[in-house]
């Protein structure tokens, strides 16, 4: 999962925040959330499924987002740095 921005076009286009979740089994999109740009990354933006196994860059990287994995019964793999993970 990751997410990015997309500014539309014109002279007062706004900047979207695009959430993803793509599945490396199916080669497949699993879920989109469009968003203001206010919206951090953040795995309360998904549905989370007990025993899946997620994989997101360090913008996920926190204790709170992993706790939130824990929680719904599936695993985490990310980077993190040691300051925001004590």
């Amino acid at each position: 999962m990751d997410a990015t921005h997309l500014k539309c076009v014109g002279l007062h286009g706004k900047t979207w925040r695009i959430h993803c979740m793509y599945s490396l089994l199916t080669q497949q999109i699993r879920q989109i959330v469009v968003s203001s740009t206010k919206v951090a990354e953040n795995l309360k933006q998904f549905v989370l499924e007990a025993g899946s196994i997620y994989v997101h860059d360090s913008g996920y990287g926190y204790r709170d987002r992993v706790a939130q994995s824990q929680e719904a019964g599936a695993s985490t793999v990310t980077a993190f740095y040691a300051g925001s993970f004590p």
